[in-house]
């Protein structure tokens, strides 16, 4: 690789500690490129989450595969992401076809441990294993967070209580089996997402309901106040309407949702052939609405 006096990105996907340079890992000014992959954890030659705590200065969008190959929280903690001001981007990923956990106490433990630093901007989670997310997720400490991406966790049982983050504009959940409800364990008194503007649901095989509180809070457009897209695609258990009045609403898409028959709450529908549309025309959007993209399929 000849002298690396300069050298600044590095890129070590794949790439076994015994056939690196003399003197990488001790480098504390490299910067990795965006994405590392975690060895086995049997294997001593390779990748381990420990060698992120030289890395001072990371990328600004790191991605990390491979976390099931974590042995514990104490070897997670030793990444120092919290202390990696210059994050802005942060990616979780354990192995999509590794689903079941040794223990979801340990999961929990892992992810608690791998706490970035509160600069972060845009956060993804992919098949983690736990029941139960970090606090930290929806700590008010990450109010630069803009957006989340949750995806495949099909063991959590509740998603992490996100409507306080004053800063999250854009939201996907995905792939979440054992979810019934959105919206448990959040103070519905308080204005929630304020700033949102793009949420994505997908294949939420479980998912029967919002649980946002009373019906007055919900139409008084205290949540969701500035959603602007909403898209639902293979809910099949969904059997409500929207989370309220959404005086924000552009586009909207409900796809493969076969039992939601209402948008709005049932006492202020009229049954026809048709009850979808005709909720969207009783709910006025026919005159003063600022929804300009509308999708219905197979709902």
């Amino acid at each position: 690789m000849g002298r690396l006096i300069n050298l600044r990105y590095l890129d070590i996907t794949h790439v076994p500690l015994k056939e690196m340079p003399q003197g990488i890992s001790q480098m504390k000014c490299l910067q990795f490129l965006s994405k590392v992959v975690l060895s086995d954890k049997h294997n001593d030659d390779v990748f381990k989450i420990t060698d992120l705590a030289e890395l001072e200065h990371p990328s600004e969008n790191l991605c990390i595969l491979g976390l099931e190959n974590i042995n514990d929280a104490m070897e997670a903690s030793k990444a120092n992401l919290k202390d990696k001001k210059d994050l802005t981007k942060l990616t979780l990923s354990w192995s999509y076809d590794v689903v079941d956990a040794d223990s979801s106490q340990k999961e929990l433990d892992v992810l608690d441990a791998l706490r970035p630093h509160t600069s972060l901007k845009h956060l993804e989670i992919r098949s983690y294993r736990g029941t139960t997310f970090s606090n930290w997720i929806a700590d008010d400490a990450f109010s630069n967070l803009v957006s989340i991406s949750l995806s495949n966790c099909k063991s959590c049982c509740y998603l992490p209580p996100l409507g306080q983050l004053a800063s999250l504009k854009d939201l996907t959940i995905n792939g979440f089996d054992s979810v019934y409800s959105i919206g448990d364990g959040i103070d519905s008194s308080v204005p929630l997402f304020t700033c949102l503007e793009r949420l994505h649901i997908r294949n939420m095989l479980m998912w029967k309901e919002w649980s946002f509180g009373t019906e007055a809070i919900l139409q008084g457009g205290q949540i969701f106040p500035l959603l602007k897209e909403l898209r639902l695609y293979n809910c099949p258990k969904l059997n409500v309407g929207l989370p309220g009045y959404l005086p924000s609403l552009e586009r909207l898409g409900i796809f493969e949702c076969e039992e939601m028959e209402y948008l709005l709450p049932r006492t202020q529908q009229t049954v026809t052939d048709c009850p979808v549309l005709e909720s969207l025309l009783d709910w006025g959007w026919g005159s003063h609405s600022k929804v300009k993209e509308l999708s219905l399929w197979n709902t």
